[in-house]
């Protein structure tokens, strides 16, 4: 009898005496602040005899979201049923059968903990588990596939960040993981919910599901971060769901901030970059006097130089800045420079 065959199909009692911490102790909260459970149940027999239990106790509280989609309203619920699985099918094939701890299950009304012995597989860390899939017991893995319970391998993580992120919640969560437990939390909150009227709004006028790496790029877009895959959002960018701002820099599209009536917001955010560089080379030249195109370069990375020349030219038109020298001189006394335009109500340091 194997380890996989114990874990997935043996008898209480079996369980108990030759894998006793081959079990999940599951709790529910009031809140995440609170220290006493208000329900516990241990759910030690072999996994597929509980496989459908443990999800029916988590259910039982599972409130539901309403979603305003035109005229109609989308029922959804806070704990997406196939996230919760895969988020604890993980648990039971990636955690180390040899660490004398347990996996823990706490529940609250709006996220769910899971928490569960050894760390990442080797290779696996929380930057790269949405592309790495090293499953630590293969056999369980196996097995679980084969019985259609878990995605195909390597899939379950990026199933998760979909369905999260498509409902405009966060992502899964990975940060409290260390080297001695994988600790996964999962918001049920819908944090906005324009996104997810967005997200609906693309799979009914383009007929196109988003998958997992489309939607973390659009969110980090929707959240001003960098992007990790400039193929990926110029993708986004030919559906027409983002508009470019400048070399590798995205918003999302004009249709977005319409319809969530941030209109204002579209216009700072399209405005942002351009005015925030043309600040830096006034900064630049405030602090050095002259500036060449080299400088300018340095201090606007990632910006294209037809770019740059065109800040330039937008700055001397407001007679702000102007060019000193011949524009085709690149060494010698006549080398063109940058300067600030010095008005008469300027004042000498």
């Amino acid at each position: 009898i194997t380890v996989a065959a114990l874990i997935l199909l043996a008898k209480k009692d079996s369980l108990k005496k030759l894998l006793p911490y081959a079990e999940i102790r599951f709790g529910y909260k009031i809140s995440g602040a609170e220290i006493r459970n208000q329900d516990t149940e241990i759910y030690s027999d072999g996994y597929l005899l509980f496989y459908d239990k443990i999800w029916q106790k988590i259910n039982s509280r599972n409130n539901t979201i309403h979603i305003p989609q035109g005229m109609l309203l989308m029922d959804k619920k806070t704990f997406d049923e196939e996230t919760i699985r895969e988020g604890i099918n993980n648990a039971i094939l990636h955690r180390d059968y040899s660490a004398n701890e347990t996996i823990f299950i706490i529940q609250t009304p709006s996220g769910i903990s899971v928490k569960s012995p050894g760390g990442f597989p080797e290779g696996v860390n929380i930057d790269n588990i949405i592309d790495e899939s090293k499953p630590r017991n293969k056999l369980i893995a196996d097995t679980l596939y084969k019985c259609d319970f878990v995605e195909h391998f390597g899939n379950g993580v990026n199933l998760m960040y979909q369905k999260q992120l498509s409902l405009g919640k966060n992502p899964p969560d990975y940060s409290y993981s260390d080297e001695n437990r994988v600790v996964l939390n999962l918001d049920g909150m819908i944090k906005d919910i324009e996104f997810a009227r967005y997200v609906f709004r693309i799979a009914n006028e383009k007929q196109k599901i988003l998958n997992d790496q489309e939607l973390i790029v659009l969110n980090t877009i929707k959240e001003n971060k960098k992007i990790k895959s400039k193929e990926i959002a110029d993708n986004l960018f030919d559906l027409g769901l983002v508009e470019k701002i400048g070399y590798g820099k995205y918003i999302l599209s004009k249709k977005y901030y319409d319809h969530t009536n941030k209109k204002g917001e579209y216009t700072r955010r399209k405005g942002l970059d351009r005015e925030a560089n043309k600040l830096l080379i006034i900064e630049h030249l405030k602090n050095y006097k002259k500036g060449y195109m080299k400088d300018f370069m340095e201090v606007l990375k990632n910006t294209p130089k037809p770019t740059i020349h065109r800040y330039l030219r937008e700055l001397k038109k407001d007679e702000k800045i102007e060019l000193v020298g011949h524009p085709q001189a690149v060494r010698g006394k006549n080398k063109a420079f940058w300067r600030l335009i010095k008005h008469n109500n300027d004042t000498d340091k």
